[in-house]
């Protein structure tokens, strides 16, 4: 899949980051009619009833396994711009392709055995998939090269958020071409010990 990758300029320090919404408003109709798969938790402690609100999450009968969550249309809307991890990864589900809940299970049984093939998944069923870097950067992969120009249009001209072409097979690329480097070798080093670490304490 084709994407972007958008660096965030200037907030690290006393500069307030952009919110999701902030970056991905211009194509909020899109994204908010999809189901997504979260492989993590986008936040350290969920929003105050976020477990209390029957029109977010949906059971796909792997609960208790795992972080993963699935979370219904219109979910993104009500909490996306209330995200806080260091690291975020979710691909939206379209009904039209597939059941929401079989391919979330199906990408936990992948995911639990090896977290390399259970990429196949999401490049096999995401119509966009996201994934935020630790106050750097945000990527939007999808099939749909519209999704893409409307966003880069959408940001062309604003100075807090610089837009690089990417593509989901070949992200270290994107990051080199941002000056992210050394971003990319100290994140997904910690990242596949983080979800080592999740597995082995199943």
């Amino acid at each position: 899949m084709d994407g972007l990758l958008l660096k965030l300029n200037n907030y690290q320090g006393n500069y307030p980051e952009p919110r999701f919404w902030n970056l991905f408003g211009s194509i909020r109709r899109n994204l908010d009619r999809f189901y997504w798969c979260f492989t993590l938790q986008p936040w350290m402690a969920p929003p105050i009833n976020f477990y209390d609100d029957t029109s977010v999450l949906l059971s796909y009968g792997g609960e208790g396994a795992s972080e993963v969550q699935l979370w219904r249309p219109g979910g993104l809307s009500s909490y996306a711009d209330q995200f806080s991890e260091e690291y975020i990864e979710l691909w939206g589900i379209d009904p039209a392709t597939g059941n929401p809940q079989q391919i979330t299970a199906m990408y936990l049984r992948r995911l639990l055995r090896d977290s390399r093939n259970a990429a196949e998944i999401v490049r096999k069923y995401a119509r966009v998939w996201l994934i935020y870097t630790d106050s750097t950067c945000w990527e939007i992969y999808t099939p749909k090269t519209s999704l893409l120009d409307c966003l880069r249009k959408s940001l062309l001209n604003e100075p807090w958020v610089a837009v690089y072409d990417s593509h989901c097979d070949q992200r270290e690329k994107a990051f080199a071409a941002a000056d992210l480097s050394d971003v990319w070798s100290a994140l997904y080093g910690r990242i596949s010990q983080r979800m080592k670490n999740s597995r082995d304490a199943e």
